[in-house]
């Protein structure tokens, strides 16, 4: 892909050396100001393309915006969030039968590749009410200021869980 990382870092290095890692299925840190769709650690294998595809362009474009207004210039998920994110995935997937299998559910299907949970399974309605939560708050993301002033926000989502 040629994502590189603040360090020069290809982002296929970075997940090859340890994991597939994101915040929200939709942001990972050590990447400013880096947005994907339709990725790891959202319910993408569990929903309709076009409508997760939707769904996380409107929550980025509207997250986009806000930091505009604030006069941000750079964003990251922090190290803390983006472990909290990947930590709920696999919980939420440990309570099912998907960790049990050798599929492209959780890589096992690629020689080499780590085996670990990639998809959010509580559906799109949760995963977006938990994004816009994280969104509207800047939960867990590091923002610098075109002032020169960063912000660490060290608050955690509220973490999800299969009552939710």
């Amino acid at each position: 892909m040629g994502l590189k990382n603040k360090d020069g870092v290809d982002i296929k290095d970075v997940w090859k050396n340890e994991g597939i890692k994101s915040y929200m299925g939709m942001t990972f840190e050590g990447f400013p100001n880096c947005f994907m769709i339709y990725s790891p650690h959202a319910p993408t294998a569990l929903s309709n393309g076009p409508t997760i595809i939707e769904s996380q362009a409107d929550m980025i474009t509207e997250f986009i915006s806000s930091l505009e207004t604030a006069k941000a210039k750079s964003v990251t998920p922090t190290a803390p969030a983006q472990e909290q994110w990947v930590e709920t995935v696999n919980d939420l997937a440990n309570m099912t039968l998907l960790p049990l299998t050798n599929s492209w559910w959780t890589a096992a299907n690629v020689p080499g590749k780590k085996v670990q949970s990639l998809t959010y399974i509580l559906g799109i309605q949760q995963y977006e009410a938990t994004c816009r939560e994280v969104l509207d708050g800047m939960k867990g993301f590091e923002v610098e200021y075109e002032d020169g002033k960063t912000k660490i926000d060290q608050e955690m989502p509220t973490k999800a869980t299969a009552a939710a």
